[in-house]
């Protein structure tokens, strides 16, 4: 979990600066996969790390918990972006647009195509580019503070190895057996042995005293 906070840290400092219109595409897509690998070394051992801690019948509760927060974080997170990229976009067309294009600023805003619209090197085109970068620019600053508590956390978290965390299981675990599982087995088999070679002597005691009662 800790190399994903890492990773997920860099990916958006990265962003930060160098997610802007001059940036080659290449770069970009390097920043947004380190930022997804990042993401995906901390969701996955996170969700691993809270069934590991649990007894086993709280295993569905804490997996369910977990993804509820989950959820409601990334919920939260959209709702914040939003609220201020809407915000901001709107403040920073109104205050970089040329005189002519003011009117058009709510169509400007609401429609992407529209804005696009306008030939590249324009007054209207540098300002949208304008606001869109600085808009962007201040959502990846909230995202980079929002990483710091992530690596206290992160380091804080207890180092668990799944293959010696004892479980409660008695069925058949798909594609092999546990050495508990072939202990048990062993000591069946030794036990069913025994209790023939039991069967055995006891039916040969038998027949001794039959042939000893027949001489008599």
């Amino acid at each position: 979990m800790l190399i994903g906070v890492v990773l997920y840290t860099l990916g958006i400092l990265l962003m930060l600066f160098y997610r802007n219109l001059d940036t080659p595409v290449a770069v970009i897509v390097v920043t947004q996969l380190i930022v997804g690998i990042g993401g995906g070394f901390i969701n996955v051992p996170t969700q691993l790390g809270i069934q590991a801690s649990v007894s086993q019948q709280d295993v569905g509760c804490a997996t369910a918990v977990f993804l509820t927060t989950l959820s409601l974080g990334g919920a939260v997170g959209s709702a914040v972006s939003g609220a201020i990229w809407s915000t901001l976009v709107k403040q920073k067309l109104g205050a970089y647009l040329p005189a002519e294009s003011l009117p058009a600023l709510e169509e400007i805003f609401g429609d992407f195509k529209k804005a696009a619209s306008y030939e590249l090197g324009s007054d209207t085109r540098e300002a949208v580019r304008r606001s869109y970068d600085e808009t962007m620019r201040m959502l990846l600053i909230i995202a980079l503070c929002a990483c710091i508590p992530l690596l206290p956390t992160a380091m804080t978290m207890k180092p668990l190895k799944l293959d010696l965390v004892e479980t409660e299981d008695k069925g058949v675990i798909i594609g092999g057996s546990s050495e508990k599982e072939e202990e048990e087995k062993r000591q069946a088999d030794e036990e069913e042995e025994g209790s023939m070679e039991l069967e055995l002597r006891e039916g040969r005691d038998a027949e001794d005293m039959d042939g000893i009662a027949l001489v008599k």
